[in-house]
């Protein structure tokens, strides 16, 4: 059984910091921190991690360790896929798109739009209002 005061004893038995037992499991130093502070016993795949930077040290651990309970996610997390819709001037947006989504918050509808009349009322007249200095602008 794995426990926070055993990932803590283990990595100062090393002679770790914090920040280089991160850096060994690729991991943010919060991670480590996170660990350390819980009471009990601790699983996931972040504490996989530590006790793959300790196997690969040659460190051995305080306590006997079991094997792995979870897999680890791979060391580069795929990345959102770009928004690809196209902009003002023609070429594809850059931008990611939104988790679980295939398009950006530019790109995506993330505005609802007015809900009320008295709102829809209010971008109408807006509009109108564009519309009047854009045909002024244009007038020679």
């Amino acid at each position: 059984m794995r426990t926070a005061a055993d990932l803590r004893a283990t990595r100062k038995s090393a002679g770790w910091s914090q920040r280089q037992l991160a850096e060994k499991a690729s991991v943010h130093v919060q991670t480590v921190k996170y660990w350390e502070a819980k009471s009990g016993s601790i699983k996931g795949w972040a504490v996989n991690r530590f006790w793959d930077a300790f196997t690969a040290e040659n460190v051995k651990p305080v306590c006997d360790w079991d094997l792995p309970l979870h897999p680890s996610p791979p060391f580069f997390p795929r990345r959102r896929p770009k928004c690809g819709a196209r902009n003002r001037k023609g070429e594809p947006c850059e931008a990611r798109a939104l988790p679980g989504k295939q398009r950006c918050k530019f790109h995506g509808g993330l505005s609802t739009g007015p809900k009320t009349d008295a709102g829809r009322n209010r971008i109408a007249e807006a509009q109108r209002k564009r519309w009047e200095r854009w045909r002024l602008a244009k007038t020679p």
